[in-house]
Order: structure tokens, then sequence, then C-alpha cells
């Protein structure tokens, strides 16, 4: 089983190389975190909270954390594209994280910057991005 883990960016914000940098690590870790569940309870008077992943032996995650974390960075022309590349992505049941920038540094306004998938099988997702270029 090929497993990677595939971000998607809008090419048509023209990010800065930092920007963009920042806004796909943010879409890996969020994607990568929408596999784990979070427990909360309380100790000495605190809030504990803990994450904890689970995954099947030779699931694309077990293959994924112990092989060589591969990525793959994409590119859409608009926020469209990859708002529909998210649902469609959701649909097929790909766990997928939207990363929007607060709007504080280099855009003026929240804005959707990048997308998350995974990680996932090739085969699984290959359907929905393969059309899609290397940013």
């Amino acid at each position: 089983m090929n497993t990677k883990q595939y971000i998607i960016v809008r090419k048509d914000l023209k990010m800065k190389h930092g920007k963009m940098a920042a806004q796909v690590s943010h879409a890996s870790l969020g994607a990568f975190l929408n596999f784990f569940t979070m427990d909360r309870k309380r100790d000495q008077g605190a809030d504990l909270f803990s994450l904890n992943l689970s995954f099947l032996q030779n699931s694309p995650m077990d293959m994924w954390l112990h092989g060589i974390f591969t990525k793959v960075i994409l590119k859409v022309d608009s926020e469209l594209e990859l708002l529909q590349l998210n649902e469609r992505l959701r649909e097929k049941g790909i766990k997928t994280a939207l990363i929007t920038d607060r709007g504080l540094t280099t855009f003026d306004k929240p804005t959707t910057t990048c997308l998350g998938a995974g990680p996932v099988s090739s085969e699984d997702i290959e359907g929905i991005i393969g059309h899609l270029k290397l940013y």
C-alpha cells in the first residue's frame, strides 16, 4: 500500500515562501490530529487532556507512521476548487483539515489557504486529486 499525506495549496494567493510553509505545516498537522481522540479528566483540580491514536495494523496510518512520512504538495487555482475538493474527500471518508489564515499578517482578512488530507492510501484518493499538478 502506498500511503501519503496530501496538502493542496491555493496558488492564486501567491503566498511568500515562508507564509506558504507555515500554512502547509498547519494543514499537515491538522489533518494528522484529526485521527486522534481527546480525553479530558480532572487531576488535582485541573483539567488534564490526553490525545489517543488507535489504528489497525497495516492500515494507511500504520504504513505512514512506520514509513517515511511521505507528503505531496499539490496546487489549485481558487478557493472554490479547494472547497469542492474538501467536500469530495470528506464524502469519501478521508480525514481533512481546511486551513483558514486569521488575516493578521499577509492577508487583511481571514483567508482559506490550503487543505490537508490523510495520511491515506494513494489508491483511495487518486480519483479525486489525480488531475492536480505538483506545487
